[in-house]
């Protein structure tokens, strides 16, 4: 599953969707090395575009890579090695409980539709706690049109259950 939404994350360039946010961040603060919180991480490629694209402008990463999976925690820092970027898997749920770390920016990507609103506004209070300069989220938008797409896009990406239903 976690390969397919790789897959599927990468012909939908989803990490584009945070990166401007990420990219003013940076900026406003004049960071030249930056410590990026990714929550619900899953297999971290995401996050790791991102600090691709920062090292190309300059800017040292260090990701922490947080998420209640244990697998998915092995997975992620075995990507972000295999990438050469300074990561440290953090496993916590950070809708249950506050996030035992603090960075720089704080980013979710493609997670929060999995939640009720009282859970969605209780863990985005947990982002915001634990991000120095700005907390950057970006979902889906819940629509028609998107649930085609993205019904579409899945089995295109993979043949996982857990890809479809997700």
């Amino acid at each position: 599953a976690l390969a397919g939404l790789c897959r599927l994350n990468a012909l939908s360039l989803s990490h584009r969707l945070l990166l401007p946010g990420v990219l003013r961040a940076v900026r406003r603060a004049s960071l030249r090395e930056v410590t990026i919180l990714d929550v619900a991480t899953g297999a971290a490629d995401g996050p790791v575009r991102i600090a691709r694209h920062l090292s190309r402008q300059g800017v040292r990463t260090r990701l922490l890579l947080a998420d209640a999976s244990a697998h998915a925690l092995a997975i992620a820092a075995e990507r972000a090695g295999a990438a050469g970027i300074d990561a440290e898997p953090l496993r916590c749920d950070a809708v249950a409980e506050p996030i035992p770390a603090r960075a720089d920016i704080v980013t979710c990507s493609l997670f929060v539709h999995h939640l009720d609103r009282a859970d969605a506004v209780h863990m985005l209070g947990h982002l915001r706690d634990a991000a120095r300069h700005a907390v950057a989220v970006a979902d889906l938008d819940r629509s028609r049109a998107g649930l085609a797409l993205a019904w579409a896009a899945s089995r295109i990406a993979s043949r996982s259950p857990v890809v479809h239903f997700d």
